[in-house]
């Protein structure tokens, strides 16, 4: 059987490395990300099969056991300390529920090329912090060669104009309410 379509899961960090902006403990991961896909949009085109290169932003909810809003709620929920860079570094985050529905409308509709995949809102890390305050023993930890600047920030909200396409945004899960949600539990 033909293979008539290929989704490539990516990273948004590839449009950092792309610009030379992408800091060291990143590096590796959005090299890796960059160079698989060029080889398989390389490999797509000499086989003729439809490929769509998703960059997706930082997804979290699920079973996935190593974001940053998982250490926070697990922080939380077993009263552990958390370590913080407090930088005013920001970061598009989206559900992971909500990456599979819009895979679902992908594959259905006629859609090729790159997409990024986001809420198209950047949140700042340390506002996450703040919710859990009271909560959790938030430990501060200077790091500065891990901080991204002002450019490379913006360049980490996804660009949804062509997702708005293919998926209505108002219907993403909103992080507040998954973070209340899971505080809750």
């Amino acid at each position: 059987k033909k293979i008539n379509k290929i989704i490539y899961s990516s990273s948004i960090s590839v449009k950092l490395y792309e610009k030379n902006l992408i800091n060291e403990s990143r590096y590796l991961y959005a090299f890796l990300k960059f160079t698989n896909e060029k080889y398989i949009f390389n490999f797509c085109k000499k086989n003729n099969i439809k490929l769509i290169i998703c960059r997706i932003s930082n997804i979290y909810g699920g079973k996935e056991k190593f974001t940053f809003i998982n250490n926070l709620i697990n922080s939380y929920k077993n009263n552990k300390v958390f370590y913080f860079n407090n930088t005013n570094e920001s970061r598009d985050f989206i559900h992971v529920t909500d990456v599979v529905k819009i895979y679902i409308k992908l594959i259905k509709n006629n859609v090729t090329g790159y997409l990024e995949i986001g809420t198209g809102r950047l949140i700042k890390l340390k506002d996450l912090v703040a919710i859990f305050k009271d909560k959790v023993n938030v430990k501060n930890i200077i790091n500065t060669h891990n901080t991204y600047n002002e450019q490379s920030i913006k360049l980490l909200k996804t660009n949804t104009k062509l997702l708005k396409k293919y998926y209505n945004l108002n219907n993403l899960i909103k992080l507040n309410t998954y973070l209340e949600k899971m505080l809750s539990n």
